[in-house]
């Protein structure tokens, strides 16, 4: 071993750290890039425009079982499917499934460290027989050995501008020659910087960053549903309990009809004792008590079909009983402002921001498209140096290294598949504009005839209710006439039947007037307050 002299020790030590400089220089370029992409990537966030604040809240399953162990009112309806409504859960998965897709291409601009090694063992075969004439032919074979092992890792980093820039570096190198003898022991200073820029295709911060941009837009889209289906969810609620209610009404009214057909059988027969009365009236009054118990157990079979379909949108068991509370429907009129209520349909109105978010993701889908059409010319700058030393000899086998820069043009022709897709990119724009102007007009008609509906539901109750009083009056008189003997039971059956028509009609029209209000609370996203 050749001993080494203060000076070149010192040489050795200089370019040691003239080595180790570029590194630490490049590992804090990577942390900086690294943490200016994620800071680039969650400003493009901020894009998304929140939902409107919900007004009702979930249950948790311990205030559901709590909840369960009493009558149910509206509101208890709407906080238990909020929890166990299964197209809702289904649409939270989907949102939830969006946000995670959306989460890991986050992943894109985080650095992509790999290592890869090798280790190969040779025996070389050389002829060096004599070739001299005058000598007799001397046959000789020398077979060198040698191994050689390297570890070395690559970093990839992906920036927001298009740029890809890749760091390799030795970690472990040795060779040795022959076998097992050691000639040589290298020590690694070995490393390489390469950054390739786009000017063209794949250029620019939208195009490098529309794969997350494009799962942002995803989320945004399935946020809105989700939002929107919470909507239809209380609103399917209460439509199935202002039925339930009105089946209950029912069976309260058919109840009280049974009863009033019941007195008018007995009162019926006691006429023909007194021979005020012959057997027809008795008939008719036994018919009308058939019809009216036949009506009274179907709004029983119906009140029950109800709760099964009440406990099917909460998502309760079937089979579970439920009770409703005493509270029944009501009427109170209300003041809704049309252009006021168009106006907050078209603002809140989840389907429409979906349908806006997705013009968004179809322009980005089109810049992207048109992108490839573009000639691919990268500028490639790079920089290497090696240093290898040998720990035996204690010194430097050989240094290189340098910069590099060019520029790499391809275009290709003839690219049909590109165009085509482009030109379908530019179509879907188009389609999806008017699928938003579609909806927007929709969702106006819709508002203004809820609205019409609403007054037009007001007006008939007020005129059904004035017909329940009257029928309730005539029956009333007629009972009187019939007591006195002044009238037969036919005057009573048909005062009862005009008033049974008229109660059924108001209950009717009464469940139908809080579902236009329920439904026009589905479009514009906030409660109807009177």
């Amino acid at each position: 071993m050749t001993p080494t002299t203060t000076f070149e020790f010192r040489q050795q030590l200089q370019a040691r750290r003239k080595m180790q400089f570029p590194r630490q220089l490049i590992t804090a370029f990577f942390l900086i890039t690294a943490f200016s992409a994620g800071g680039a990537v969650r400003t493009g966030d901020d894009k998304r425009s929140p939902s409107p604040d919900f007004h009702y809240q979930s249950f948790s399953e311990a205030d559901i079982q709590a909840v369960m162990q009493k009558p149910l009112t509206l509101s208890d309806c709407i906080r238990i499917a909020l929890t166990r409504n299964i197209a809702l859960r289904i649409s939270q998965g989907d949102y939830n499934r969006a946000k995670a897709l959306h989460a890991g291409s986050y992943g894109r601009f985080l650095p992509v460290l790999s290592v890869e090694g090798f280790k190969t063992n040779e025996a070389v075969e050389a002829d060096t027989s004599s070739s001299d004439t005058l000598q007799p032919v001397v046959r000789f074979t020398e077979t060198n050995f040698g191994n050689q092992a390297r570890i070395f890792g690559r970093a990839q980093l992906y920036m927001p501008s298009g740029a890809t820039i890749q760091f390799t570096t030795d970690l472990f190198r040795d060779a040795q020659f022959p076998l097992n003898v050691s000639r040589t022991k290298k020590n690694n200073r070995t490393y390489s910087v390469s950054l390739t820029q786009p000017l063209l295709r794949g250029a620019g911060p939208t195009v490098a960053r529309s794969s997350f941009l494009g799962t942002g837009y995803d989320q945004q889209i399935e946020e809105k549903s989700l939002f929107n289906r919470k909507l239809e969810t209380v609103f399917a609620v209460k439509r199935a309990y202002y039925v339930a209610l009105q089946q209950r009404e029912l069976i309260k009214v058919n109840q009280s009809a049974l009863l009033r057909d019941s007195t008018l059988v007995e009162a019926s027969k006691a006429l023909i004792v007194a021979r005020q009365a012959t057997r027809r009236d008795v008939l008719s009054a036994e018919i009308r008590f058939a019809e009216d118990k036949a009506a009274f157990l179907a709004s029983q079979s119906d009140f029950e079909f109800a709760l099964d379909n009440l406990k099917e949108v909460m998502g309760l068991p079937i089979d579970m009983p439920v009770a409703l509370d005493s509270m029944g429907l009501s009427y109170t009129p209300v003041t809704l402002d049309e252009p006021d209520l168009v106006r907050q349909a078209l603002a809140n109105n989840p389907l429409i921001h979906s349908a806006e978010i997705a013009i968004s993701q179809n322009r980005l889908q089109r810049r992207v498209a048109k992108n490839t059409l573009l000639p691919q010319l990268d500028l490639v700058a790079a920089y290497s140096s090696k240093l290898e030393t040998d720990l035996l000899t204690n010194r430097d086998l050989s240094r290189t290294g340098g910069w590099e820069a060019r520029l790499n043009l391809s275009y290709p022709f003839l690219n049909r598949e590109a165009g085509a897709k482009a030109e379908a990119a530019e179509i879907a724009v188009l389609q999806q504009q008017d699928r938003l102007l579609s909806l927007q007009r929709e969702t106006m008609i819709e508002v203004r005839d809820i609205v019409r509906g609403v007054y037009s539901a007001a007006a008939q109750l007020d005129a059904i209710k004035r017909g329940i009083d009257v029928a309730q009056e005539k029956l009333d008189f007629a009972n009187t006439m019939f007591n006195l003997g002044r009238a037969s039971n036919f005057d009573i059956t048909d005062a009862q039947e005009s008033l049974l028509k008229a109660q059924n009609q108001y209950l009717r029209k009464l469940v139908d007037y809080h579902t236009q209000l329920a439904l026009l609370e589905s479009l514009i996203g906030r409660p109807i307050k009177p």
